[in-house]
Parts: structure tokens; C-alpha cells; sequence
């Protein structure tokens, strides 16, 4: 439970963050789990490169890290202690359009059933050959010596990590049950941006998409293992996110919030260049399907939010 505790503690602080820096950018959206979706692996992130910036010196110690760590709980503490009172009193809220309805009720069992046993799951002990061979020996070799390094023996050392450094915090400080558990929060930020994708569809009940997102045999599967498939998906999902946001009320810095997290899941898994590449393409491409008299002076727009989102990428 100690490693379930820290995971929680470092999902905490992470989303405090994130959810600051949208604040700050007035790119936060309404809806708490909403929020949760964007500012949780916008934190972890930010969190992951941060370590990695560590590990440039020989600074990739429990001192640097405790440091690092610090640093992310003043800047995140406050700010995610209050989303979550506003996560947790949400579904306690009155409803405007009387009782849930029984088909509600069902998918609420199914999916409170999924996140408790995947829950649970996530507090077995490790066996996962991929995750003792790459994913939890990747950063356990590096603090042996104090940064990150090419490793002959472990050709992995060269895969993108944005995941493996959020398991060296927790390898740091607990163990790899505790890398279990970010992989578990990782997947409910994934269900909450599918949620938040549906919310303009289906309203009230795009939550049911976020479960349907997470009943996925997959998703289920993955959220209880230290690998970084369920990573993926959650970053994957926040840039798709924030790039709707983009579509639906452009301008520069949502066009750069789209291409951190673009770039934050390429530093997951090289498959997400493809995600950004068709994001780039919408989005440098916009005019071609705006109104004639838009698509005139829409060019010179799009042409600066590209600017925006590829730095930001990179």
C-alpha cells in the first residue's frame, strides 16, 4: 500500500503542476476530470524531463531527485490538493436532469469493478519480462552511476524514456509496485481525455466513453504492468485533446500546448511521430477547408501556429 501511496503522492504533486501551468497559460479546462487529463501528464512530463536534465551531470542522486521533487510539491501541492477536493466531490454533485438512469447505474458498476481491480493488480509484484529487461532495469542501471548514459550491454538506454525516468523516481524512493501504480494513474488520465474528447457528443454521459476506454482488455492489461503502452495512450490522448482545443478556438499557445505533449509522447514511444505528423499536417493545413473568405488571410495564422507547435515539439 506504501507504493500505491507514493504512486498517489506523486500523481498529486505532478497534477498540481500541470494543472498550474495551464492556469497560468488560461488553457485549463472547466471540468475538474478534464483538467485531470491534461495537467497529470503535462506534470509527469515536465517531472520526467526534469530528472532527465539531471541526469546530464552527476546529479541523478536521492539527494538531486529529493531536490527535484521538492521543487514540483511547491510549485504543484496546493494547486493539486484543490483539484482533487474538486475531482472527489464531483460525482456527489446534484444532477440538473433528475436520477441516473439504469443503463447508468450498469456502467457505473462495470466501471468502478474495472478501476478497483485493476487497482488491485497493479499491487502484484512484478514478473513482466519486458518490464525487468527494459522498462524497470533501464533506470535502475543509471543512478549506479549517478546519469544517464548509452549502456552496451542494455541497447535500450537509447529508446525514447519519458516513462522509464518517472519509474527511477519511484524506484528512487519505494520500488516497482510504485511504477505500477503511475502506469494505473497514467491509464485513468488516458480515460478522462477520451472523456473529455466525448464531452461535446454526449454531454453529461461522455464518461461513458472514458469507460468504455478503460473495459478495453489492453488498457486494462497494461494499467497494471510498469511498461509504457498505457503511457502512450495517455499522451497521445492529451495532445489529441489540446489540439482540439486548438481547432475549436486557435491561436498560438494552445497550438504549443498541443505539440508539448505531441513531443512528450514521442519521448514515450517513437509511434506517436506518426500522431504528430497528421496533428502538424491538420494544423499547418487548416485554411484548406476554412471558409473561402477565412482561407485568404487564414494562411498567414496558420503558418505561426506550426511555428508554435513543431518548437514546442521538439
Amino acid at each position: 500500500m506504501l507504493d500505491l501511496g507514493f504512486a498517489l503522492l506523486l500523481t498529486l504533486l505532478a497534477t498540481g503542476l500541470g494543472a498550474r501551468i495551464l492556469h497560468g497559460l488560461r488553457a485549463a479546462p472547466e471540468h475538474p476530470a478534464d483538467l485531470f487529463g491534461l495537467a497529470f501528464p503535462l506534470g509527469a512530463g515536465l517531472l520526467s524531463l526534469g530528472v532527465l536534465a539531471l541526469g546530464q551531470f552527476p546529479a541523478l542522486t536521492v539527494l538531486g531527485l529529493s531536490v527535484l521533487l521538492a521543487l514540483v510539491a511547491e510549485l504543484g501541492l496546493r494547486v493539486g490538493v484543490r483539484l482533487a477536493g474538486r475531482l472527489a466531490s464531483a460525482p456527489l454533485a446534484p444532477r440538473a436532469d433528475g436520477r441516473p438512469a439504469g443503463i447508468d447505474r450498469i456502467m457505473t458498476v462495470f466501471l468502478l469493478a474495472t478501476i478497483a481491480a485493476t487497482g488491485i493488480s497493479a499491487l502484484a509484484p512484478v514478473l513482466d519480462g519486458d518490464a525487468l529487461c527494459y522498462h524497470l532495469q533501464v533506470p535502475k542501471v543509471f543512478p549506479r552511476d549517478g546519469q544517464v548514459s548509452f549502456e552496451p550491454d542494455l541497447h535500450e538506454t537509447v529508446y525514447p524514456l519519458t516513462t522509464e525516468m518517472l519509474y527511477l523516481v519511484a524506484l528512487a524512493f519505494r520500488g516497482p509496485v510504485a511504477c505500477r501504480g503511475i502506469q494505473w494513474m497514467l491509464g485513468l488520465a488516458m480515460a478522462a481525455n477520451v472523456t473529455a474528447l466525448a464531452r461535446p457528443t454526449l454531454g453529461r454521459r461522455a464518461w461513458w466513453a472514458g469507460a468504455g476506454a478503460l473495459l478495453v482488455p489492453a488498457v486494462t492489461n497494461g494499467m497494471g504492468a510498469p511498461l509504457n503502452d498505457v503511457a502512450l495512450a495517455a499522451f497521445g490522448t492529451a495532445a489529441i485533446a489540446a489540439w482540439v482545443r486548438w481547432h475549436e478556438q486557435p491561436d498560438a499557445r494552445s497550438a504549443a500546448l498541443a505539440g508539448v505533449f505531441t513531443g512528450l509522447a514521442a519521448g514515450v514511444k517513437y509511434p506517436a511521430l506518426v500522431l504528430g505528423s497528421l496533428l502538424f499536417a491538420c494544423l499547418a493545413l487548416r485554411p484548406l477547408w476554412s471558409r473561402r473568405e477565412d482561407a485568404r488571410r487564414g494562411w498567414g495564422d496558420a503558418l505561426g501556429h506550426a511555428l508554435a507547435f513543431l518548437p514546442a515539439a521538439v
